[in-house]
């Protein structure tokens, strides 16, 4: 029901608006690994936020880690966490520096790495101040 209301919206097969794609995503849970990968790489290709690229690449690694994908999926957020920060901290919103914490930690629970979870920590303590 809800796939057919979101038709009225926007050509959910062709649509580039995120909004109505992050929708998708979120309310049509039951398709497929592929489906969902194509949808967040629609995402990413449409959106020029720093923020909503590290969380769309963030979820597509997740993606994978819960197919025990774990090598693609710390691939996936590594080079999203790198990229994120070669473009620099500076001007970083709110909002961008808690999916940079986000990503950190889950990069950090998947590797099992306590480095990327204290520089989570760190980012979070930032958003404090």
């Amino acid at each position: 029901m809800i796939y057919h209301e979101l038709k009225k919206i926007s050509d959910l097969e062709t649509t580039k608006d995120v909004g109505v794609l992050t929708l998708y995503l979120q309310v049509c849970p039951e398709k497929s690994f592929s489906e969902n990968i194509e949808i967040i790489d629609r995402i990413l290709s449409a959106s020029p936020s720093r923020g909503i690229s590290l969380q769309y690449q963030t979820l597509k690694g997740v993606r994978y880690f819960l197919l025990k994908d774990n090598d693609t999926a710390k691939s996936i957020i590594d080079t999203a966490v790198a990229k994120f920060k070669a473009e620099g901290l500076d001007n970083t919103s709110f909002y961008e520096l808690g999916m940079l914490a986000q990503s950190l930690y889950v990069l950090g629970k998947i590797t099992d790495n306590k480095s990327y979870v204290a520089e989570s920590q760190i980012h979070l303590k930032k958003m404090l101040e």
